[in-house]
This record gives structure tokens, C-alpha cells and sequence, in this order.
């Protein structure tokens, strides 16, 4: 969902000043409301992302790779294909290709040893339509998912859903995207990381409100 800046940074302040007590004033108290509304703007995306990042998958809203779905992609000789991910990305949902038994819920990075698995010769070893695997690595023209369809002798494979959640962005419009679900905690993960910044021991206290908010 998109919440207007102003309304996020209200919401900070709010959820600051519920938990603020007289001890802890070391920091963020002595500062003037446009001192801290400013420090709440510059930790917005960071808090955001964070929460996307560690939340649990429903209480997600991802968005979909843009340009691909329902699309036909080339597939190499042993049925993989490979498409490159949005400079925005944050965090890999849910990819499934038609003809796949299921979709794929988690991707593998290099240092994760089903990283390695899928880069062998032998069939059964890297993903198969029963088995699929997604990848993700760097490379020089950005982040690129791999896909295993274990369909070695298909010159093409179509995607049919490819999501992701990406990197929380301060529009134009002056609003941010943020997962409705993960909206709260998003807050006080926000107010967590402004109060860190001014040594404000209520900073810890509010992480953790954060972590426990997505259950």
C-alpha cells in the first residue's frame, strides 16, 4: 500500500512518544520537532526494508518482475534460463514455470551448497520439473535469477509468475510503498533505527516490538 510520508512520520512520532520514558531522554528528546522529523525521513526506506526483509511470506505484497511473465525465455542446452532482476530488488517471493509440478518459494545464493548442486552436469542432480531450483547471483549486468527446468531438449520455457518485493523508495508524490501487513512493525523498526542514531537506549526496546509485531 502507499501512505503519504507526512502520515509515516506522524505515525513514528506517535509511536515514539507511547513508548518514551523520562530516563531515556539522553537522545531523541532534546531534539526540535523538524531535527527529528527530518532523522525519521532519512530511516523510512531503511526501516521498510528491513521489515520486508525479515517478515514472514504472507504478510507480504509483492509486485511482479516486470517484462516476463507469460513470456517465452531461451533455455540453454540443459533447460535453464535466466532472466535479470529489477536494480530495485530487495527479496525473492515465488517463481513458477508453466509446466512445473510447483513453484519455487525460497532461491539459492552462492556460498549455499544447492547453489553449487545446480551448476553439475549430471541430470537429477539440479532442478527438475518435480524439483525445481531458482538461483541468484551477481554478475557484471546485475542480479540474475537462473531457473532449472529440467527439460534439457526445450529450446523455450514461459514464466507464469514471477514476484518479488522491492527496495522501499520516497516518491516523487512524496509516499512510500510499504506491505500493509507489515506496516506497524515497519514504524517502530523506522523509530528503532532513528533513536539508535542518537544513542537513545528505547531504540533496543522498539526493535524488538518491531521483530515481535510479525509474529
Amino acid at each position: 500500500m502507499k501512505v503519504a510520508i507526512e502520515e509515516f512520520i506522524k505515525d513514528v512520532r506517535v509511536a515514539i512518544d507511547m513508548n518514551r520514558r523520562d530516563e531515556s531522554l539522553a537522545g531523541a528528546g532534546d531534539l526540535d520537532t523538524l531535527e527529528l522529523d527530518e532523522a525519521i525521513r532519512s530511516k523510512i526506506c531503511d526501516g521498510i526494508d528491513l521489515t520486508h526483509q525479515e517478515s514472514p511470506l504472507m504478510l507480504l505484497e509483492p509486485k511482479d518482475i516486470g517484462g516476463y511473465t507469460n513470456g517465452t525465455i531461451s533455455l540453454d542446452g540443459r533447460g535453464v534460463g535466466r532472466i535479470t532482476l529489477p536494480e530495485d530488488f530487495l527479496r525473492f517471493v515465488y517463481f513458477h514455470l508453466y509446466g512445473w509440478q510447483q513453484g519455487v518459494y525460497e532461491a539459492y545464493y552462492p556460498g549455499d551448497p544447492r547453489f553449487d548442486m545446480q551448476g553439475s552436469r549430471w541430470a537429477g542432480i539440479y532442478g527438475t520439473k518435480e524439483r525445481p531450483a531458482v538461483t541468484i547471483e551477481p554478475r557484471t549486468e546485475g542480479l540474475i535469477l537462473s531457473f532449472y527446468s529440467g527439460t534439457p531438449n526445450a529450446e523455450h520455457g514461459a514464466i507464469s509468475t514471477a514476484l518479488y518485493i522491492p527496495r522501499a523508495t520516497i516518491t516523487e508524490e512524496e509516499e512510500v510503498e510499504v506491505s500493509r501487513g507489515c506496516y506497524r512493525s515497519a514504524v517502530y523498526r523506522t523509530a528503532g533505527l532513528v533513536l539508535a542514531g542518537y544513542g537513545d537506549e528505547l531504540s533496543g526496546v522498539m526493535i524488538k516490538q518491531s521483530e515481535g509485531m510479525l509474529g
